[in-house]
């Protein structure tokens, strides 16, 4: 049977896991994955939610450009934490792909240790926690500035 520790030995397809930077079975590392996927993804999804909204380049290659910096700073500023989901779809798909292209990647590898981890729902609870973070922020707080200056001048 393979063993998460002797994935490394293996030649051939490697499988991309979402695991926090210690491992998947390291303990303790649960507030600091919310945390940073929180952040992270209030990041993200504040710079999405900006450029849909306000739209400040009117130009579509100026806001691909923005729009996917963002989301490589994120996760490079997320993966020495938390391996960097930034994105809810990612963290909730990944699990299951893992789990199917470990089975036919590596048909002796013992699944029971991707299925034990603990960190799969700080993934989803913190980059859903991000995600509504940055679009309440953009429905809120926003147009609250906007008026509170117009009201100054």
């Amino acid at each position: 049977m393979i063993t998460l520790a002797d994935r490394n030995a293996i030649e051939g397809p490697f499988i991309a896991y979402l695991c926090p930077a210690n491992g998947c079975h390291v303990e303790g590392y649960y507030f600091q994955v919310v945390i940073t996927e929180t952040l992270m993804t209030f990041f993200f999804a504040g710079t999405v939610t900006a450029v849909a909204k306000w739209d400040s380049a009117r130009d579509g290659p100026a806001n691909c450009l923005v729009i996917g910096a963002s989301l490589f700073i994120g996760i490079v500023m997320a993966a020495g934490i938390s391996g960097g989901a930034v994105n809810p779809a990612v963290a909730i798909l990944q699990p299951f792909y893992q789990t199917i292209a470990t089975s036919w990647c590596l048909p002796n590898f013992d699944l029971a240790q991707i299925e034990r981890t603990n960190y799969h729902s700080a993934y989803v609870l913190g980059t859903v926690l991000g995600g509504l973070t940055a679009g309440c922020f953009h429905r809120y707080a926003i147009p609250m500035a906007r008026d509170m200056k117009a009201q100054a001048e």
